[in-house]
């Protein structure tokens, strides 16, 4: 939470308190809470964090792989997940790998989320230490099919090719559960 956002939270209060609304517990609530995490957590920025995306599980259903990459060498790196618009956050502790390519070093960090629920809506993010990413959006499925198409790495610095090769209109697919990767 930014700073600005703490202090019109805490002014909104105030001017709650000052309207004798503040005995109301669930208020009372709210406020320390937002309090502890604004205090608790630094976020980190969008370049402490990149390459973040979900992998698919062989159970849709009820588990999931978060993997991102950063600069730093993080060995407390966590994902922390809860059902989506609650408090209650689980956490998974993440790998720290060493990963060097083109004389550039970075890590590479996955968690393996394995006691999620079906068909049921969730947000997750990221961090290290005292700092975190925003959440991010994760939902399970239900264990009905779908279809996949994976372009393999294709060593091409233009991939205007595959998006002409998806307009072709033996190639387009026209189906609710779908999925396209694209591995680059």
């Amino acid at each position: 939470m930014k700073r600005r956002d703490f202090l019109k939270l805490t002014g909104i209060g105030a001017i709650l308190s000052g309207c004798g609304i503040i005995f109301i517990p669930q208020v009372k609530q709210i406020i320390q809470i937002t309090k502890t995490i604004a205090s608790r957590y630094q976020m980190t920025n969008n370049a402490a964090v990149f390459n973040l995306h979900q992998v698919i599980t062989s159970d849709i259903t009820k588990s999931r792989t978060i993997m991102w990459q950063s600069k730093s060498n993080e060995p407390d790196a966590i994902v922390e997940y809860r059902i989506k618009d609650t408090t209650d956050i689980h956490a998974a502790k993440a790998t720290d790998e060493e990963f060097t390519d083109d004389n550039t070093t970075s890590y590479i960090h996955f968690a393996a989320i394995t006691d999620l629920h079906s068909l049921t809506a969730y947000e997750y993010r990221v961090g290290y230490g005292n700092k975190r990413s925003n959440w991010h959006d994760l939902s399970t499925n239900d264990n009905s099919n779908f279809k996949v198409i994976i372009f393999p790495d294709s060593q091409s610095n233009d991939y205007n090719v595959w998006r002409e090769l998806l307009k072709l209109p033996g190639i387009q697919i026209r189906m609710h559960n779908f999925l396209l990767i694209l591995v680059t």
